[in-house]
């Protein structure tokens, strides 16, 4: 018998309701907590993040980070961050837009990238610990814990959730996680190919919402929205990509560089004219809308 004839527990949920979405790579659909996973992965896959890894480009990363910090002022308000926890922070783009614009908020990241953490170091009022998250024991509770683009990287993402919920959030703290849009990664068998082969999960919206619910988050005090980063030409190349024989170099090296240059430019002109990204409701299915942005309250 086969890996994915087996029955297969999901690694979210541990339910027995999962299907195959997809064979090469083995992608599982989970029918309980709507969520897809990854079912083989080198097992090394982790150490790559305690190196240095591809961050995005100057336009898209300010892009982001404005969403991120009008999308937290909006939801929590900065007034009431005192201590604040970033995970994940690569190259420290979100700490270093929302530093200069809060002065007085007390900043700690754990990054287990030491190439970053030197460059980390480096913000000022900043305490840097350079670890991986489910080895980090800090004294104390953060009003705002961010996770940006980081649980879809984790072995066992709402485990770690749950540390953090007990450890590290304070009552009345908030937990501001981004992750990519399933509906985006997984919009077709012929698309979900070409995924990033270092994302372990794939998730929606309700998913995480049903998690955040189970580890004990109050569903009255979850919000989110999904947004959308990418032009509608480049989602559509990226389907043609995938759906192409991999043979088929010019073609698709056509393809790659048109929607490059088709990025920089919405880019370059939402950041000049500080045009933000689209947003839906977190429960609207659109494969148009390329990430999910949640608050929970503790």
């Amino acid at each position: 018998m086969s890996e994915v004839d087996k029955v297969i527990n999901c690694k979210l949920c541990h339910s027995l309701n999962t299907e195959v979405y997809l064979d090469t790579p083995t992608i599982i659909k989970c029918n309980e907590c709507s969520n897809y996973f990854r079912l083989n992965y080198s097992s090394d896959i982790i150490s790559v993040y305690s190196r240095k890894i591809t961050m995005p480009d100057l336009f898209a990363s300010q892009l982001r980070c404005r969403h991120h910090y009008d999308f937290l002022e909006q939801k929590v308000g900065f007034r009431n961050i005192k201590r604040m926890l970033e995970i994940g922070s690569g190259d420290g783009a979100l700490i270093k837009y929302i530093r200069k614009r809060q002065k007085d908020v007390e900043i700690t990241i754990i990054e287990p990238s030491s190439v970053f953490c030197k460059k980390l170091k480096m913000i000022e009022n900043t305490n840097v610990i350079n670890d991986y998250v489910e080895n980090v024991n800090i004294n104390g509770s953060f009003d705002l814990v961010i996770m940006s683009h980081v649980l879809e990287h984790l072995e066992d993402p709402f485990n770690t959730l749950k540390y953090i919920y007990t450890y590290f959030l304070a009552k009345g703290g908030y937990l501001y996680v981004d992750v990519p849009n399933n509906d985006y990664e997984l919009q077709s068998k012929n698309a979900v190919r070409i995924a990033p082969n270092i994302h372990l999960f794939f998730f929606s919206g309700d998913g995480i919402k049903k998690k955040l619910i189970n580890i004990g988050f109050e569903v009255n005090k979850i919000n989110g929205s999904k947004y959308s980063t990418l032009p509608k030409t480049f989602i559509n190349r990226m389907e043609k990509l995938g759906s192409s024989s991999s043979n088929n170099y010019f073609f698709n090296t056509i393809l790659k560089i048109q929607n490059k240059i088709t990025l920089y430019l919405q880019e370059i002109y939402r950041t000049i004219f500080f045009v933000k990204p689209k947003e839906l409701k977190l429960d609207v299915k659109d494969k148009y809308f390329n990430n999910i942005a949640i608050i929970a309250e503790k």
